[in-house]
């Protein structure tokens, strides 16, 4: 196996068929092997049983069902049932563009690439552009450089999604389960074991905004999980004041955003 996509998925049986036809064009689309995981996070609409057709109709989708725990949970379960040497995660109500993976690919020829990463799009149409022949590379460095731009300039950005990771890299640091603000611990954390990573000039996801994420819920005592996450960062981080000094620049932004939006 070469590309495992994990799907996580919640009471998303009207999107599923988009993202399934999505995923049957990239896999057609170049000459690498996958596997897709589906983890069902305690669905009570059709995934279920629109996931096991899939699984009946082409032997590399995988089904995983599993009692409702969050999005991190399902992401790291499907880590867990991973057998290729790359992951990438797709949320089940977004869309790739066929050739994503194939252009995420590409830089890890290196032993030294961890992570892969492209950018992300809020309007699907930016998907239909043609690929350029010769796409750039915006950022490429070390643990140091990746923390400074995800902390300064934002090229390197916080999202799991609109990446390609080494499966050694991600399955030793997992997501953390039952907080929200998940993907700021694990955009910021993860740096901190990688070798060198990568950022090319390509959109290849369309991240769809959802009526129920953080931006856009009422405020809740969840959100307070924001302060937590900056309590695990720090901690992880207790050894190195450099990148701390950087850490505390991006969550100040980060939590000033939200206390305003609130």
């Amino acid at each position: 196996m070469d590309i495992t996509i994990v799907v996580p998925l919640f009471n998303e049986a009207e999107s599923l068929p988009e993202l399934y036809a999505w995923i049957e064009r990239v896999m057609q689309a170049n000459h690498f092997s996958y596997e897709v995981i589906f983890v069902n996070d305690g669905s009570t609409d059709k995934s279920q049983e629109i996931c096991e057709r899939y699984c009946q109709q082409d032997p590399r989708f995988h089904l995983i069902n599993q009692e409702n725990r969050g999005l991190s949970a399902a992401r790291n379960r499907g880590i867990q049932e991973s057998t290729a040497e790359f992951i990438t995660f797709v949320d089940s109500d977004d869309v790739i563009k066929e050739d994503m993976l194939e252009q995420l690919m590409k830089p890890m020829t290196s032993e030294n690439i961890d992570i892969v990463e492209c950018w992300y799009t809020h309007n699907e149409q930016e998907l239909e552009l043609e690929t350029k022949d010769n796409i750039g590379i915006v950022f490429r460095g070390d643990a140091k450089g990746a923390l400074v731009s995800l902390c300064s300039d934002n090229i390197v950005r916080l999202n799991a999604v609109a990446k390609l990771f080494r499966r050694k890299l991600i399955i030793g640091f997992p997501f953390l389960e039952g907080l929200f603000y998940e993907d700021v611990y694990g955009g910021i954390g993860i740096l901190k074991h990688i070798n060198k990573m990568v950022k090319i000039n390509y959109i290849g996801y369309y991240y769809r905004v959802r009526s129920g994420s953080i931006m856009n819920r009422e405020f809740s005592e969840k959100n307070l999980d924001l302060f937590t996450i900056c309590d695990k960062l720090e901690q992880l981080y207790e050894n190195d004041k450099e990148a701390l000094s950087y850490i505390y620049r991006r969550l100040f932004n980060l939590v000033l955003m939200h206390v305003i939006d609130y």
